[in-house]
């Protein structure tokens, strides 16, 4: 049974808080959040606000920033995709290191991040929150156990285990005779080898259900 929660977070403690601390006027939006094989974050991002050149220009002078694309241009909304490096955040880097965890929706007025989280059981939700208080400040404003009434992500899988079934089948793990081992894929996407079994067990099974089991359960 999955978990869905919400945080709000310091906007120093997640990305985007060099651009966000030189300006004032404007409100950002994670449209999709994308966690690619070398664990790195690229998110579509839309800016609206008085001071969206203020806030492009200090896009580009920011350090964890890796690649900017601006995707649409207005005088006051912008739309771009950024891709920041692993770790360019506190809150970041626990997402990126094997954590079970998907962001569903971010935004920010500027001061703080409200962060929805979606967990595949409320284990990997108590985890994260221990591992959370660690290193960076956040306040959980709302928690909730259940199924979901619409597929988060394709056929109901979420970023992480897509990812992880995607690498494994393109490395070659469902091949017979297999070209990559199970800890192969662990080193390529930087896991433990336990938490890529869980993630590809629970996307097959994710899988299966919204494919093959859909039609069973009609």
């Amino acid at each position: 049974m999955v978990t869905i929660a919400d945080f709000l977070v310091p906007a120093e403690g997640f990305v985007l808080s060099d651009a966000l601390s030189r300006t004032n006027d404007v409100r950002v939006t994670a449209e999709q959040v994308v966690t690619l094989s070398d664990a790195r974050l690229s998110p579509y991002v839309r800016v609206d606000g008085a001071d969206v050149d203020a806030f492009e220009s200090a896009l580009a002078a920011d350090a964890t920033i890796t690649e900017i694309d601006r995707l649409q241009n207005g005088a006051e909304e912008r739309f771009y995709r950024i891709e920041w490096g692993p770790s360019s955040a506190p809150f970041l880097s626990i997402l990126d290191d094997g954590t079970d965890a998907s962001v569903l929706s971010a935004r920010s007025d500027g001061r703080n991040w409200k962060l929805r989280l979606i967990f595949d059981d409320r284990t990997d939700f108590i985890e994260f929150c221990r591992r959370c208080q660690r290193v960076t400040p956040l306040k959980l404003t709302r928690v909730t156990d259940g199924a979901i009434s619409t597929p988060i992500g394709d056929y109901g899988l979420t970023t992480a285990q897509r990812q992880a079934l995607l690498r494994a089948l393109e490395s070659g793990y469902f091949d017979v005779p297999r070209r990559t081992t199970q800890q192969g894929l662990a080193d390529d996407l930087h896991l433990s080898s336990q938490s890529v079994s869980q993630r590809l067990r629970r996307g097959q099974r994710n899988l299966l259900q919204n494919t093959l089991g859909a039609h069973v359960f009609d």
